[in-house]
């Protein structure tokens, strides 16, 4: 993945082609990584997976990463959190699916 950014607020914003967009909610973010456990398919490696988004949390639980194939995002204690991805596109589509997943 091409471009990474961390962040150590609950929001935040970062410049795209077309000016500055939104980035991550993330009380949003938690929402929809609850959803994919209680409404997700279980994988084999632990991870809950809905559509094209999985996600998964470290052993102690403080740690969550949820993922696609282009897009990773992981939100640490206190909200403090990273993303990688490949290209804008790729990134809105993600945001698109945790808002989605966010409102099952």
């Amino acid at each position: 993945m091409s471009r990474y950014y961390r962040h150590s607020l609950s929001s935040m914003t970062t410049p795209t082609g077309r000016g500055f967009k939104f980035l991550i909610k993330v009380k949003t973010a938690l929402t929809a990584f609850q959803n994919l456990i209680d409404q997700g398919e279980g994988q084999q490696d632990g991870s809950y997976k809905i559509k094209r988004l999985l996600g998964q949390t470290d052993h102690d639980g403080y740690t969550v990463t949820l993922f696609d194939d282009s897009v990773q995002l992981n939100i640490f204690f206190h909200n403090k959190f990273d993303i990688k991805f490949e290209n804008n596109k790729a990134l809105d589509r993600f945001i698109s699916q945790i808002e989605e997943i966010a409102k099952l």
